[in-house]
């Protein structure tokens, strides 16, 4: 006998419909399945653990599903993605926000796991190299290197006269102190160092003098720390990326021909307009002037700030999903080089997604290409120093 398939079953079922959403109340028809306000599922059958574990299982499909897509799109149609998103198409793609952050944090677990395991056998390749014979040279290395910087001249500021100086200055100077005396005396108590120096034990004087500790712990362990920098860079290009867009928006504009806005202001309505330019000597000159300012500042765009941002993700996504893929063929290599090639690779995807995704001709977007990556670098060189010093400094 034949069944038609397309009959509801389970809890879809007819004999479950309700009347009544049961998350926000919304009055429902027998045929709703589901409810038209917030979208959940008009069902009144209890929840059981076959039916708990199908629904999730349809969920990991359905966003696997937006995954292979999003995926597929961005490899293989680059700027076409984020043209296809800001013109409604958004069912079969992932968010590009959310999806930007879940690739970002696999990305650096999965690479702290490698660094991990590679540093593994780095130590243990030192272990051995250290019961080596050459154990005794690197040792007389060592202490060679402390005794030279025993034997530096020490240079001493008192808190009277290091306030006399400007705020940088001051500071700056404090640091030298602090850290020519830390390497000098060993003491890594920064209050009996300060009361060695005769400082006050200001809040600011003792953690500044702590740092001198943490950069010991950066020379015996570089690897731990550029593992905590690398920790946070995708919250650095997460909140750097909408400042990037700014500038998105001042090359990406047009304006308005001249001797057109001239025509609209020559047909003002506005009765000082018409004054100023039908019926004084200067009317002429007023005209110009004002078609000159409103040429200047007002600009269309064929593309707004958040179009802008959802490009600047996908491409970052792109960029963060080679990373990732290059990451176990680079462990077995033994160095970056497929990370290299990808990153060789990058600015040809960069500079075709532009050209899909903005519509413009080869000539003017290699114009803006050139023009945004040296702001990119400039801008980003600067932002990601101050970042990164700030949580070098809470390290």
């Amino acid at each position: 006998m034949y069944k038609n398939n397309s009959t509801p079953t389970g809890r879809k079922s007819l004999k479950y419909r309700g009347k009544q959403c049961l998350n926000c109340g919304t009055p429902l028809d027998i045929s709703d399945r589901f409810c038209p306000n917030c979208g959940q599922q008009n069902s009144t059958q209890r929840l059981t653990v076959f039916n708990y574990f199908n629904e999730l299982l349809m969920s990991v499909i359905t966003y696997d599903s937006r995954i292979y897509y999003t995926v597929s799109d961005l490899f293989l149609k680059p700027g076409t993605i984020s043209q296809n998103y800001i013109s409604g198409k958004r069912v079969r793609y992932a968010n590009p926000f959310r999806f930007f952050l879940s690739v970002s944090i696999i990305f650096f677990l999965v690479s702290n796991f490698l660094d991990f395991i590679d540093q593994k056998d780095t130590d243990q390749n030192i272990k051995l190299f250290s019961n080596s014979e050459t154990e005794d040279n690197l040792n007389d290395s060592i202490k060679d290197s402390i005794d030279a910087t025993d034997s530096e001249d020490f240079t001493y500021i008192s808190q009277k006269d290091i306030d006399t100086l400007s705020f940088f200055n001051k500071n700056a100077r404090k640091v030298v102190l602090f850290f020519e005396f830390y390497q000098k005396e060993s003491i890594t108590d920064p209050n009996i160092a300060l009361d060695s120096l005769k400082y006050n034990k200001t809040k600011f004087n003792v953690w500044l003098y702590k740092k001198n500790k943490v950069i010991d712990q950066i020379k015996e362990n570089p690897n731990e720390f550029i593992t905590y920098i690398k920790g946070k860079t995708p919250f650095f290009l997460f909140f750097f990326t909408p400042l990037l867009s700014i500038f998105y928006l001042l090359i990406y504009f047009r304006w308005y021909p001249f001797d057109a806005i001239k025509q609209s202001i020559q047909r003002s309505n506005r009765k000082e307009i018409q004054f100023l330019v039908h019926k004084t000597k200067a009317g002429s000159l007023f005209l110009n002037v004002l078609s000159f300012f409103y040429w200047i500042f007002r600009v269309r765009r064929t593309v707004n700030y958040m179009e802008h941002l959802v490009f600047n993700f996908h491409v970052l996504i792109f960029i963060f999903l080679g990373l990732l893929l290059c990451l176990l063929p680079d462990l077995l290599v033994g160095k970056d080089l497929f990370s290299m090639i990808f990153l060789l690779i990058s600015p040809v995807y960069f500079y075709k997604a532009m050209r899909n995704f903005y519509k413009e001709n080869r000539i003017l977007t290699l114009v803006k290409f050139f023009a945004i990556n040296i702001v990119f670098l400039t801008v980003g060189g600067i932002a990601a120093l101050f970042f990164f010093t700030g949580w070098a400094a809470i390290y």
